[in-house]
């Protein structure tokens, strides 16, 4: 049986449109690590900490976007700023700890970068329902997912990792942790979907990212594993309900 998706009375949806997916899904895409390493170049000290201005032009451009799309698109108001009191409270106390940081500038693109994020989840949280967002989340992962077996399979000496951990998948990531934690989460939530609309779709891409997650032989894989011994009978979908 279907479960209703609640709607309040900001009328929160259960998709974006295709233009605004195509905009988020690569910047979501981007946040999880997936080729990251590939538009940083070689790892140094300096581009660990401030990153460079490939990434950082990235970032910047969907802070602004999710900027104007606030202001232009949801219509944000005073009670959702009230909810999200305790994430403005941190960026106040990030902006004061300018004050007695050692490194103002690295503190300085932090706190643009939690300001960021700030603008972007709550543009996500006052766009789509928790269902929309789930959804929205498997989708960009099942896409890293597919790329990380394509480049397991055709590519493997960036996919597979050498080393100490000769054999291990790490995919379109710099460590097979990153993919681990990725697929792990992205199994959970495509589970979760699967309870709550029933769509034997769901299965698919959740067994691709099981077999992600004991591939890359990850410490996550004990997160699929759990979920797996539970079985979807035993969680519950009203959790999942917004």
């Amino acid at each position: 049986m279907k479960l209703p998706v609640t709607h309040d009375s900001m009328g929160l949806d259960d998709d974006l449109s295709g233009f605004e997916f195509c905009v988020v899904a690569p910047v979501l895409m981007l946040a999880s690590t997936a080729f990251l390493g590939f538009f940083q170049g070689p790892a140094n000290l300096n581009v660990a900490r401030t990153g460079n201005w490939l990434t950082n032009s990235i970032w910047l451009s969907s802070y602004l976007l999710a900027g104007l799309a606030l202001v232009s698109k949801v219509n944000l108001s005073r009670e959702a700023l009230l909810r999200c009191w305790p994430l403005l409270g941190l960026l106040v106390f990030v902006a004061l700890s300018l004050m007695w940081s050692e490194d103002r500038l690295l503190t300085f693109l932090r706190l643009c970068a939690l300001s960021g994020t700030t603008l972007s989840g709550l543009y996500l949280g006052e766009r789509l329902t928790v269902l929309g967002q789930a959804r929205l989340i498997v989708s960009v992962l099942t896409c890293a997912a597919i790329l990380s077996l394509v480049a397991c399979i055709f590519m493997p000496a960036i996919g597979i990792m050498t080393g100490e951990l000769q054999g291990d998948w790490q995919g379109i990531f710099d460590h097979k942790n990153q993919l681990g934690l990725n697929m792990a989460l992205s199994f959970g939530l495509s589970m979760l979907l699967f309870l709550a609309t029933r769509r034997i779709g769901h299965i698919p891409t959740a067994l691709l990212q099981a077999w992600s997650v004991f591939s890359c032989k990850s410490s996550h894989y004990c997160l699929a594993g759990h979920c797996l011994r539970r079985g979807p009978a035993s969680a519950s979908p009203s959790e999942f309900s917004p």
